[in-house]
């Protein structure tokens, strides 16, 4: 029953596609200045272009005039071809004709303008994508927001549709030669056949053998997930692109048009991590004062266009979060802190969760702060104080076995055993992972003079304790366990240690 009112629902709105227009031909050439004002708006962020409308209705006191205005901006950005633009004529809908402000002019029409905005509202450029909870090809639940991948492709498909077949065979494609960031197809059958739909897997998104790829398919026979809703599925094909906090970069995509925004946003990664080198690159390190200036120098930059803002921010923090050195850990604070939870409204609740969570593992073992005690086991399962181990110095080396990087760093500070010594430095390395084979061989690999320890029973809150959230992380100590160095490098530490 509820797949049959859906597809009525559908029936109503495609046949309506294209037809919405508020104002008629004559009236659109008295207005012909109001169109070529909208023109001029073309290259404008969607924000920019809602406010000079606003002020154009504004401008007028009379409400047939201001009707007429708020009618043309409709249908102008209604029927754009460009991406996003849909976000103005649904702005423009909801603020002005749904609501009654504004009278609009063709009553026939009136419930299709309420469709659109409604199927629309929910999907736009830039909005966090609701969740979706449906069946994979084994039956099982699957949610949209839990699905990991830098991108997510939402493609949904007919396996009886033409254009779907086409689509499907470029997607297939140009998924099979991607090589970026991983992706995660979800592929969404939209009919009820189960043969059908499992006779197109085998035949096209099975054949995609790619480890940048993760493919899922989808179903929802009955319509109960509201896909159709949720993501303005009013034909198929119809493709989204999500990022990987769920927010809609990418809408009413054909393939075409999906490869060519990956390339772009893929591009656009490459030139922040490029700049953020040129603008960090500090040899003597950078003062908290000089990482602010460049951070809200880049806001001046990008806050008159809240996408270019987003993204940029986006990379900005994950740059300055990844990057060993507490000078940029500080600066991912100074980010999260006010580019991100003071301005909340602009981000999704995935990355508020996290920025918010990166503050608060920042404040955990801050340099001067008394390092946190841990209870952990040695290789014969003997409980160990990570702190009752006496020494001019204490190295906290948190790591794991297989990480290239604590590999390399295993290795450098390995070359210094007896510089080390000397010092009266007391190196305890803590394994972050479980797998006890792969430690204790480990430890015959290695120093005998370390401390080896680990969480074998998963009851200390190492984590919860400690910021190790990216291995290795580095810790150095005094004789009191005061924190005089944290989430530094191999030569940050050497020199460190080569001037005690």
């Amino acid at each position: 029953m509820f797949r049959r009112t859906i597809i009525s629902l559908l029936i109503f709105i495609s046949a309506g596609v294209g037809v919405i227009v508020a104002q008629d031909t004559t009236a659109g050439h008295q207005y012909a200045h109001v169109t070529e004002y909208f023109d001029s708006l073309t290259y404008q962020p969607v924000d920019t272009v809602i406010a000079r409308i606003n002020e154009l209705i504004a401008a007028t006191d009379d409400p047939n005039t201001q009707s007429m205005i708020a009618g043309l901006a409709f249908d102008y950005y209604y029927r754009s071809p460009i991406m996003g633009q849909e976000a103005v004529a649904v702005y423009i809908a909801d603020n002005y004709f749904l609501n009654k402000k504004l009278k609009w002019s063709d009553d026939n029409s009136y419930p299709l303008l309420f469709t659109f905005a409604e199927f629309n509202r929910a999907s736009l450029i830039g909005m966090e994508a609701q969740d979706l909870i449906i069946s994979d090809i084994d039956s099982n639940n699957v949610s949209l927001k839990a699905c990991g991948g830098e991108y997510k492709i939402m493609y949904f498909y007919d396996a009886r549709c033409a254009t779907c077949k086409e689509q499907t065979d470029q997607l297939c494609e140009i998924l099979k030669r991607y090589s970026g960031p991983p992706v995660t197809l979800l592929a969404v059958y939209t009919q009820s056949d189960r043969e059908e739909w499992m006779d197109y897997v085998n035949a096209h998104f099975a054949t995609i053998d790619n480890p940048a790829v993760k493919v899922v398919n989808l179903w929802d026979p009955e319509g109960e997930s509201l896909y159709h809703k949720k993501f303005a599925v009013l034909s198929t094909p119809s493709m989204l692109l999500l990022d990987r906090d769920n927010i809609i970069i990418g809408r009413k995509l054909n393939c075409e048009a999906l490869a060519q925004l990956l390339v772009a946003r893929n591009e656009f990664r490459e030139e922040c991590l490029k700049l953020f080198n040129t603008l960090f690159d500090s040899e003597e390190g950078m003062t908290d004062a000089e990482m602010a200036r460049i951070v809200d120098l880049l806001y001046a930059k990008t806050k008159n266009d809240r996408n270019l803002f987003k993204d940029t921010f986006y990379e900005l923090y994950g740059y300055l979060d990844s990057h060993p050195g507490y000078e940029f850990r500080k600066g991912a604070l100074y980010v999260a802190q006010i580019y991100i939870l003071d301005k909340a409204e602009l981000w999704s609740e995935t990355m508020l969760d996290e920025a918010e969570y990166a503050v608060e593992m920042f404040g955990k073992n801050m340099v001067g702060s008394k390092a946190t005690d841990l209870v952990l086991q040695n290789r014969c399962g003997k409980d160990k104080s990570i702190l009752s181990y006496k020494s001019d110095y204490t190295i906290l080396y948190f790591h794991l076995v297989q990480c290239e990087d604590c590999q390399k760093f295993t290795s450098e500070i390995k070359e210094i055993s007896k510089t080390l010594k000397k010092k009266g430095i007391k190196l305890i390395a803590i394994y972050v992972g479980r797998d006890e084979v792969i430690w204790k061989d480990f430890i015959k690999d290695n120093e005998k003079k370390w401390v080896y320890l680990w969480d074998k029973n998963n009851d200390s809150l190492m984590h919860q304790k400690y910021d190790i959230r990216y291995v290795p992380k580095i810790y150095l100590l005094d004789n009191e366990n005061t924190v005089i160095a944290n989430d530094i490098d191999a030569t940050t530490l050497i020199d460190l240690i080569n001037k005690l």
